[in-house]
């Protein structure tokens, strides 16, 4: 298959048509029963299963004999997710930061990828609110608004690294050591609680570096490519680079490979996890 700007454009267009007809018209106006917990502490709305059919329909029709593994289809159907390694595939996620968005705070986004064979081609994250949309092309750089962007190197030593510890779904020993750990830093943050503004944030240089627990596809494939396109780096904390297929338990995403080892030498520690 080609890759061409048309298809870039059409995507584009379906996820603002999501955002625009599904999505914002609840945001701050979700109604009674369109709120649901789907598992202990994740929530679903309306808006999250109607964007996913929304956008699944669409890209199956951009790319004749596509497969859609979106996040609410694999909450319903687990094993949907070993097919990410199969053909072409489109990952979606339909609203990346539900919590937010459940509490009105406008943080959230619509994630797209394009897998073929297991690698991801294109990315597309769009921030509904602010309508500003990052891509990605493999081998081609990533992109704000069509404006090309190359990651930041980092600060040169750990105790000016400014980064994202999201250590709520940690064991509790390396939930304890970050805490610990991240003294060092000149500044730890919570995180966004939406991958889709966070990995664009490292790329702007807002912060150096995320840690993330958790490292589902539809969470972290468009982010991570658009993050290596730019100069950055996505690796398990072994050192082995992310791919959509492992089932692997976290992940180090940075402005750059010295921003990386400076992570893993002075807070996560060799050997250890």
């Amino acid at each position: 298959m080609v890759l061409s700007g048309k298809l870039t454009d059409q995507v584009t267009e379906a996820m603002r048509e999501a955002a625009d007809t599904i999505i914002l018209p609840r945001y701050q106006h979700l109604g009674t029963g369109e709120v649901l917990e789907k598992t202990p502490g994740e929530l679903v709305t309306v808006a999250d299963r109607e964007s996913e059919r929304f956008l699944s329909d669409r890209l199956r029709a951009l790319v004749p004999g596509s497969f859609v593994i979106g996040e609410e289809l694999a909450e319903a159907e687990p094993d949907v997710v070993e097919k990410v390694d199969d053909g072409t595939v489109w990952l979606v996620d339909p609203l990346d930061g539900t919590a937010n968005f459940v509490a009105g705070k406008p943080i959230f986004s619509v994630m797209v990828a394009l897998m073929q064979k297991g690698e991801p081609v294109l990315a597309w994250m769009l921030n509904p609110v602010t309508g500003v949309l990052h891509h990605a092309e493999a081998g081609s750089g990533a992109f704000r608004d069509g404006e090309r962007l190359t990651a930041s190197k980092g600060p040169n030593s750990a105790d000016g690294l400014r980064g994202a510890l999201l250590n709520r779904l940690m064991p509790p020993d390396m939930r304890a050591l970050m805490a610990e750990r991240g003294k060092i830093m000149k500044e730890c943050l919570p995180g966004l609680g939406c991958a889709g503004l966070e990995y664009p944030a490292i790329v702007e240089g807002q912060e150096d570096f995320a840690i993330f627990w958790r490292s589902l596809p539809w969470d972290h494939v468009p982010g991570s490519l658009f993050l290596r396109e730019a100069g950055g780096t996505a690796k398990r904390l072994d050192g082995r680079d992310y791919r959509a297929s492992d089932r692997g338990k976290g992940l180090i995403v940075s402005c750059s490979i010295a921003v990386h080892e400076m992570v893993c030498e002075q807070l996560i520690g060799r050997g250890i996890w």
